[in-house]
């Protein structure tokens, strides 16, 4: 339940909240002219800020603010204590929260060094203690429970022309499974339903997409028998050919000797490569450079300055060794000759020899290729083996196609286990369908002497809801059916702790509603309330009602912040 609404801002004026109904009214002060208007008072705005403390996003009306410094403040009772929840608008990441005494250990445990809170954990806190959603487990995960969906439940601003949807583009799964928690209903129910039918519509979308050619491959399981029947025929056709194909009658081993020559082949020009490396190499040895001539000269002028400096016997001497490295050098040239002539000799005879066996070798091939039997044999094998890989494919798109086969049966299955699962569900939560039939209907009975009953019908989507409502139907009587299903699922959610206990509408949600029914309404809410320990709380012009209300003690007593129209800044006391 909240207690109070406040600011920073001393423009503003604070408002305290009371069980049951509370109102704050837009009402036209004396002597206002035309030019004023109870539109554009804030009220909105007030409602906006208020969500924004339960960890919605700043909404772009409220943006101006930030840049003022504005700090938003909301009392209201959780864990058992008057908790005082701030958020900043220009940090709006993390809340502070406060009380007297010391924070409950449910709230402490999430407050950071900074003593503030992350509004992520605030929203769990939120989820835990407002709608008792106790499994993290059922806040997460591919269409799981979101604690802002069901908070824009309780909290309305945006009308719809549903009243099991928060916004006219919220998907079917998303208003089924936050209505199912609300009833007290297991909404993994519909929510495993949905999963489900999107993977049947998926595998609808492969069946389409081939259909249509959008994608390759045969288009019925015969096609793909008939493709996987040819690819193993021609397999057997081609190796039933290569178990009795004969390549030759090789009583001489032809093949043999073919293989023999190759390599003697191979041998012989391995052997040439060397020998030729060799001959160039002795050859550059022989050749006479210039510098060997000019090291004999320069030889010939020492031995004559030697002449003049030693003795004879000395110089002859010297002499000798000039002869002895002149017969050396003789001898190496010598034998760098002989050793190209054998090695030219050596290559003569290997032409020779590889001439011959070439020929042999030609003879050999042209035996073997006689037939085309080599040619005819590799041919077959690669065959086979492209054969094989066709068999393969056509085993494998084969096995795919049963496993999608199996696949989508088996979603079937589920999604019919689902549909009992459902029906189970339904059977079971009669109890509460039935008190917040009755809820709607005094609702109904109340504004337009019409029944009404909350009805839950199971489809392939899990669990859908409607309400079934005497008479023709009207744009008032849409607008006040929402009214009558949020008291439902309030009546309901909170007696199984399911639901905060209170409910906050924005007067857009009563436009084009006869101001009698909103009067009637209004009335209604506070009975409920009272009874239930409950409360609502509305923002309203006051032509949204009859004359006569305005001065009932009951609705008076329930106004808890009046705008007038000539108010400057209205509510927050500034324009922005």
């Amino acid at each position: 339940m909240l207690r109070r609404f406040s600011t920073n801002k001393e423009c503003f004026q604070p408002i305290d909240f009371t069980p049951g109904l509370n109102v704050v009214l837009a009402e036209q002060a004396p002597g206002a002219t035309r030019q004023h208007s109870r539109n554009a008072r804030g009220k909105t705005a007030l409602i906006q800020a208020i969500n924004f403390c339960l960890a919605a996003n700043l909404s772009s009306q409220l943006r101006p603010l930030a840049s003022d410094g504005w700090a938003f403040t909301l009392e209201l009772e959780m864990c058992g204590v008057n908790l005082r929840v701030t958020r900043e608008l220009a940090r709006p990441g993390k809340v502070s929260v406060e009380c007297d005494g010391s924070l409950p250990r449910q709230i402490a445990a999430y407050v950071d060094e900074e003593g503030k809170i992350k509004v992520d954990d605030w929203k769990q806190i939120l989820g835990e203690q407002l709608f008792d959603l106790i499994d993290p487990g059922e806040g997460k995960g591919p269409r799981s429970l979101s604690v802002r969906t069901l908070l824009s439940y309780v909290v309305r601003v945006d009308m719809t022309s549903s009243p099991f949807k928060i916004l006219s583009v919220q998907p079917g799964w998303s208003s089924r499974q936050h209505v199912s928690y609300l009833l007290g209903m297991d909404w993994k129910v519909t929510r495993d339903a949905t999963l489900i039918d999107t993977e049947i519509k998926a595998y609808d979308a492969i069946d389409y997409a081939t259909e249509e050619g959008l994608i390759g491959g045969p288009r019925q399981e015969s096609q793909l028998r008939i493709e996987r029947q040819q690819a193993q025929e021609e397999l057997d056709s081609i190796t039933a050919r290569l178990n009795g194909f004969q390549l030759l009658d090789d009583r001489e081993g032809v093949i043999e000797q073919s293989d023999r020559l190759t390599e003697k082949l191979r041998e012989l020009r391995n052997q040439e490569v060397a020998d030729r490396r060799m001959i160039a190499l002795y050859e550059e040895s022989l050749e006479v450079r210039d510098t060997e001539r000019d090291d004999a000269q320069d030889l010939q002028r020492l031995y004559e300055s030697l002449e003049l400096t030693f003795s004879p016997d000395a110089v002859r001497r010297f002499a000798d060794v000039a002869t002895f490295h002149e017969r050396l050098m003789s001898n190496r040239r010598s034998f760098l000759q002989s050793e190209i002539d054998r090695l030219a000799r050596q290559r003569a005879e290997r032409a020779s020899e590889i001439s011959e066996i070439e020929s042999q070798r030609s003879s050999v091939m042209a035996v073997l290729r006689a037939g085309g039997a080599l040619e005819e044999l590799a041919a077959l094998q690669n065959n086979a083996i492209q054969a094989a890989k066709r068999v393969e494919a056509a085993d494998v798109s084969l096995h795919r196609f049963k496993e999608v086969g199996e696949a989508r049966e088996n979603a079937k299955v589920r999604r019919a286990q689902m549909r009992q699962a459902a029906v189970s569900e339904t059977n079971s939560a009669e109890g509460d369908l039935d008190r917040a039939s009755r809820v709607l209907s005094k609702f109904m009975m109340k504004l337009y002497n019409r029944r009404g009953v909350v009805v839950a019908k199971v489809d392939d989507y899990g669990i859908g809801f409607s309400l079934d409502i005497e008479g023709p139907k009207s744009k008032g009587t849409s607008k006040t059916q929402v009214l009558a299903f949020d008291f439902a699922l309030m009546s309901t959610g909170f007696e199984d702790q399911r639901h905060p206990g209170f409910l906050i509408y924005d007067s857009a949600m009563f436009d084009g509603v006869d101001p009698r029914q909103v009067s009637s309404a209004l009335e209604m809410a506070r009975d409920v309330c009272r009874d239930e320990s409950t409360q609502y709380i509305c923002t309203l012009n006051s032509s949204e009602v009859t004359s006569e209300t305005l001065t009932e003690d009951w609705f008076i007593s329930a106004i808890c912040r009046q705008v007038l129209d000539t108010e400057v800044g209205g509510i927050f006391g500034c324009k922005f």
